[in-house]
């Protein structure tokens, strides 16, 4: 029954209330009411304190009942999540609605396909089910482009449903129907309407995350204008407006202003324990603890956000994206091999974010080959303006460590063009300090000068320099059951001699114990292979 069509009830009701006007339908036992209400009022009943309140309306109708109305079984579902003790039964709802709500759309009529479709979009993006999800949202997407105005008009609050379906597309990686979602969302919207501001928002949001701050910073000075100011103010810090946040810190950090970057994310209200794209904010939050200069606490603040995110459906995908960012934390602290074996063991998937961080590290190594070759595997011209530059801001400082080869001009051109034309800066800040110093004068000599605040954010590996004799010294004491007299006879000295040489290897690798050597020498790579294997680089691809 549709509550416009009996208007006796419908003048004995609080219409300028959604909430009541959904009380007063599960009171009177009359779901397709209530499921009418959520229909037209999307928005305003899932902000605030209203989804507690709908969660207690909606755990009063019968499992059974719910299931003839997947829309209000999957609300109470999106409801549940944002209650950690509830998260279990919160999957469990979403799972039975999604499946009722797949057997129910053949036989609704657009709008409420339109509506299923998008809570069913909703549903499996917090399930961690993101490429069903991403099917959904494009279903419901082209649904949309082809339904007739009058029933388009039975959606309340399109351009929120219009947001939903762009965040769902972009947490599947689908950045260009996400956008065209948002889009599509600020336009239905009113000027300076509630309804539109989360479009504005994520409008903001992927241009600063993806690299290019110019437009971000045009879309946070839009959202901050006098006729989006009210919207600004009610949203700014809650779920709807968490992304305008992230931007403004994104960009705050890419001028390595630290303090404003803090204000940013300090509005932040919502609850990292149970918000969606946590990993988004850890991002920001590991990127501002490394431009302030404390790795130490944003690597101890991403560990426990991961410990308390990773068990949940899609969790590791998650921990799998922020793997990256971990260990430039690590490789901050001088902890070179542990964002080794962080990349190694997290970023399964070779991502273009988890090839530029292993790069990174190698470089750090002063590996230079396996540097260009972890660069090599990507396609640099797929790839978002923040990869981009911080790919070639390494292959920079690659070739500006190596005899001058023909390549090394383009490379810094290029470099130099990209970070003109976004206003990236943090590339040049996720060098090596030798490193950065090099590339930095480089750019300068090309014609482009980094902000005077820019700088290196990672200290530099100070090589490790043995002698062949201390080399060999090692590979004897790593022998298992290796003694002080076995070392002597190997090596065709005395024991006195091999105690001496033993005292001074310490030193010189500040340990003093066999184990702690060992550990070190392993760590530092000394029985590797040296990385002076670098004839490739006279291949014709790389002079090119």
């Amino acid at each position: 029954m549709d509550l416009r069509s009996n208007e006796s009830d419908r003048d004995s009701q609080p219409q300028e209330d959604p909430l009541a006007l959904l009380r007063h339908a599960i009171d009177r036992g009359d779901l397709s009411a209530a499921n009418d209400v959520l229909m037209r009022s999307w928005l305003v009943l899932l902000e605030g304190d209203r989804p507690a309140q709908m969660r207690q309306l909606l755990e009063s109708v019968p499992a059974r009942s719910l299931a003839r109305h997947p829309l209000l079984m999957l609300v109470l579902g999106i409801c549940y999540y944002a209650v950690p003790e509830r998260r279990a039964k919160s999957w469990q709802y979403l799972g039975l609605a999604t499946a009722a709500a797949q057997t129910k759309r053949a036989r609704a009529d657009p709008a409420e396909r339109i509506m299923l479709l998008t809570a069913e979009s909703v549903a499996l993006r917090l399930a961690g089910q993101v490429s069903l999800a991403n099917a959904a949202a494009r279903s419901a997407l082209r649904l949309l482009s082809t339904t007739g105005i009058e029933d388009i008009e039975r959606i309340g609050h399109l351009p929120s449903v219009l947001t939903q379906l762009g965040r769902t597309l972009h947490e599947a990686g689908n950045v260009r129907d996400a956008v065209t979602a948002f889009q599509r969302g600020l336009a239905e919207a009113v000027p300076g309407a509630d309804d539109g501001f989360g479009s504005l928002a994520m409008l903001a949001a992927i241009p600063a995350i993806d690299g290019d701050v110019a437009a971000a910073a045009q879309r946070i000075d839009q959202a901050r204008s006098p006729v989006w100011e009210a919207a600004a103010s009610t949203h700014g810090g809650g779920y709807v407006g968490l992304h305008l946040r992230l931007a403004e810190a994104i960009v705050a950090l890419e001028r390595f202003d630290a303090d404003t970057a803090h204000g940013h994310l300090a509005t932040i209200a919502a609850d990292l324990s149970t918000l969606e794209g946590w990993w988004r904010v850890s991002y920001a939050e590991a990127l501002h603890a490394l431009v302030r200069g404390e790795p130490a606490a944003g690597l101890a603040q991403l560990d426990e956000r991961i410990r308390l995110r990773a068990h949940e459906p899609g969790g590791r995908k998650d921990v799998q994206r922020v793997a990256p960012v971990r260990a430039t934390l690590q490789l901050a602290l001088g902890y070179v091999d542990l964002a080794e074996v962080t990349l190694r063991a997290e970023a399964t998937a070779k991502s273009s974010t988890t090839q530029i961080a292993a790069a990174r590290v190698a470089l750090a190594r002063g590996r230079l080959h396996a540097a260009l070759n972890e660069l090599r595997l990507l396609h640099l011209e797929a790839q978002a303006p923040r990869e981009q530059a911080e790919a070639l801001a390494i292959e920079a400082a690659v070739l500006l460590r190596l005899p001058a080869l023909p390549r090394l001009r383009p490379t810094i051109d290029r470099l130099a063009a990209l970070l003109r034309s976004t206003d990236l800066q943090l590339p040049l800040g996720l060098l090596p300090h030798a490193d950065f110093a090099r590339v930095r004068s480089a750019l300068l000599e090309r014609g482009y000068e980094p902000a005077a605040a820019v700088h290196s954010l990672l200290g530099d590996v100070v090589p490790l320099v043995l002698t062949p004799r201390e080399r060999a010294l090692l590979e004897a004491l790593s022998e298992p059951g290796a003694t002080r007299g076995s070392i002597a006879e190997a090596m065709h000295v005395s024991l006195n001699t091999v105690k001496t040489q033993l005292r001074l290897l310490y030193r010189k690798l500040g340990v003093s114990t066999r184990e702690e050597a060992l550990a070190v020498a392993w760590e530092r790579h000394v029985f590797q292979e040296e990385d002076d294997d670098l004839s490739d680089l006279d291949d014709d691809e790389l002079r090119a």
